[in-house]
């Protein structure tokens, strides 16, 4: 799961590094719109957590 998240928020941190190293400037806009695209993969994240499968009790079959 953390691999997905990674790779979904890759553009984002490429923007993100650009700023800190090439000095590249980030608007404002572009500031919300990667909030807006990091709140979106958490939500579809968190949604997609998958459910514990509880094994067959043996019990039932001798």
């Amino acid at each position: 799961m953390e691999s997905s998240i990674i790779n979904s928020t890759m553009l984002i941190q490429i923007a993100i590094l650009a700023g800190i190293f090439l000095g590249e400037q980030v608007s404002w806009q572009e500031g919300i719109g990667m909030g807006l695209a990091a709140i979106g993969v958490i939500i579809v994240q968190i949604r997609k957590r998958p459910k514990h499968h509880q094994p067959a009790s043996t019990d039932e079959y001798p």
